[in-house]
Formats: structure tokens, C-alpha cells, sequence
């Protein structure tokens, strides 16, 4: 159960013990806990402080495992993924898990192009959430990947090893996490130099697929060097990428 007021979430939970429809009474009046909490993190972002729930009477008592919280824009962060969550609770000064999982946090469906951190925006609703199979190297944002058995990769036209991209990395992933990437639509960055090689895209010039892993091109690849020739898509206005992924092996 929600509710929107303005930019906020209320919610409600309901607690319950493992195993039985029985609810988990945590009221301070018969001994339970005197605060409840949400706490959220993410693996490669700054800890989020505790999100407190509101008790509905004074005391902190939230009789039939019944809490309520609120969740503002000042206690979440802007990105997409994984969150890993738990409840907890103090009982005689010592915080203790309630309940654990994770929340994934998936972009809004709303039309225009939408921000993200670092001045970012994206515009699509054909995204899909995967796994960066390296277990070092993160995949910074923007880059293009393919799919493999074993998780995303840098995609690569390269003769000594081809990965066809399946899109781009829509934030950057880290290492075995998983992230999501962008299949089509459009993505819109203030520098592309990581991946372009320069900080702004050629207005109306077709970006290809490069023979160097992660990376786009202006300059057509040809053999021996390449194998493949795949379309990225290209800029209408020199900073957003308008994806138009295609593809065709080279002659030899």
C-alpha cells in the first residue's frame, strides 16, 4: 500500500513471521523494538543514510507488525540497478535485522529524455538488466556491449576476435555486477572521449562498431583489421547518440 505526495513515497509494510500468516508485533510495549529503519546500498556508491519508519503513536510502537515510512528524493539515489536492503531495528540499544532483500530500481516510464548523474540523460524503454562478466574491469557507461554465456563484454569488429554489440551500457557496470543496457533509443553524455574518442560526436556522421573493444568509430572498418561492420547508430546534435544497431561481415 502507497501513497504520492508530490515527489514522496508513503508506504506501508507489513511483518510477518518466517513461515506462519502470524503477525511479528515489534511494539516497544511489550518489549520489542524502540526504532525501525530501512537501510539501502548499492555496491559502488556511497553508503545511504537509514530511512526512518514513523511510528503512530509516540514510543515508537508499531503494534500488528504494521510500520509506515516515507521515502523523499533527499533519501534515494538517481541511478538504476541492484539495491541490497534490510530492515532493522533497535532493541535495548542494539540494532538488529528484521528482514533482508533487494529492491531494483528500474527507470520511470515517462516520455522525454530522462536525467541522470552527471549531467546524462537517456531516452528509451527498450533496456534489459545483465551481468558484467568480467570480475576486474567495470563497463563505463555508454560503452557498447554484447551478450555472451558468461555476461556482458565490450563489444569488438576486431578480426581477432568478433563480439556483435547488442547495445550500450546505459550506466557504468561494475565488475560482476549486473547494470543495464539500452537495445535501442538514445543516449545523451558530456563527454563521449571514452568511447568516441573525442568529447562531443560528429553531427549526422555514422559511429560504427571499432575494432578496439568498448568503442566507436567514424572511420568505416575495413579487413584486415576488421571483420565486421556494424552500425551504432549516430548524432543529430553532437552530444546524444541515436542508436541504429545493424550489421553486415565484411568481404574478404
Amino acid at each position: 500500500m502507497e501513497a504520492l505526495v508530490g515527489a514522496s513515497k508513503t508506504y506501508a509494510i507489513r511483518l510477518r513471521r518466517k513461515g506462519t500468516i502470524n503477525n511479528l508485533d515489534v511494539s516497544s510495549g511489550t518489549g520489542g523494538f524502540t526504532s525501525l529503519q530501512l537501510e539501502v546500498n548499492k555496491s559502488g556508491e556511497s553508503a545511504m543514510l537509514p530511512i526512518p519508519f514513523n511510528s503512530a503513536a509516540p514510543g515508537a510502537d508499531f503494534p500488528n507488525g504494521r510500520i509506515v515510512g516515507t521515502i523523499s528524493p533527499v533519501d534515494v539515489c538517481a541511478r538504476v540497478g541492484t539495491y541490497q536492503c534490510a530492515i532493522t531495528g533497535v532493541v535495548s540499544g542494539v540494532t538488529q535485522p528484521i528482514a533482508i532483500g533487494s529492491i531494483e530500481v528500474l527507470p520511470r516510464p515517462i516520455s522525454g529524455p530522462i536525467p541522470m548523474p552527471g549531467g546524462a540523460y537517456y531516452n528509451s524503454s527498450n533496456l534489459a538488466l545483465e551481468v558484467n562478466a568480467s570480475i576486474s574491469t567495470p563497463i563505463p557507461q555508454g560503452t557498447p556491449v554484447c551478450r555472451t554465456p558468461a555476461g556482458l563484454v565490450p563489444a569488438t569488429a576486431s578480426a581477432s576476435g568478433v563480439f556483435e554489440a547488442d547495445g550500450i551500457a546505459l550506466v557504468t557496470i561494475p565488475p560482476s555486477d549486473p547494470g543495464l543496457i539500452m537495445l535501442a533509443g538514445s543516449l545523451q553524455l558530456a563527454d563521449w572521449t571514452a568511447i568516441a574518442g573525442t568529447v562531443g560526436l560528429t553531427i549526422g556522421v555514422p559511429y560504427f562498431l571499432s575494432a578496439t573493444a568498448g568503442q566507436i568509430t567514424t572511420v568505416e572498418p575495413a579487413r584486415p583489421g576488421s571483420a565486421l561492420l556494424e552500425l551504432i547508430g549516430q548524432s543529430e546534435d553532437g552530444v546524444t547518440l541515436d542508436l541504429q544497431i545493424g550489421q553486415y561481415q565484411i568481404d574478404i
